[in-house]
């Protein structure tokens, strides 16, 4: 999407991280399409790994008008390469968010407590929400 250009209300373009609050996970955008800034959530961040932007990074983002914590904008994509990301399609319908799956190996100084080379797994899984009416 080409800088300043309009798509359902959204705006794309560039701008830099004015501040970004690493430990709570938000924090705002300036750029010329978003007067006044545009409030970003980490979950609207799109990398790999722990997502968070630092001030004074330069990035590209798609917002929408949103009026957020006192901001006219909010981020709703937000990237740190030269070229968008592609969004990534979920495998399935069904959400993992709830699937976790634990192993521990014990090695070393754990040998004499456990036995050597032992391992634990523990899985869990919860049910999915039904809407009650």
């Amino acid at each position: 999407m080409l800088a300043g250009a309009r798509q359902n209300d959204r705006v794309a373009g560039s701008g830099v991280v004015r501040i970004y609050h690493s430990g709570a996970g938000w924090g705002v955008i300036d750029g010329s399409e978003v007067p006044g800034g545009c409030w970003v959530h980490f979950s609207a961040i799109a990398m790999n790994g722990y997502r968070q932007l630092a001030a004074g990074q330069r990035v590209s983002f798609i917002a929408e008008p949103a009026a957020q914590d006192g901001f006219a904008y909010r981020a709703v994509k937000v990237w740190t390469t030269e070229t968008e990301p592609v969004d990534q399609q979920r495998e399935s319908s069904q959400s993992r968010a709830y699937d976790s799956t634990l192993t521990l190996t014990a090695s070393g100084a754990a040998d004499q407590y456990l036995g050597a080379a032992e391992a634990f797994s523990v899985t869990s899984h919860l049910p999915s929400l039904v809407a009650c009416t």
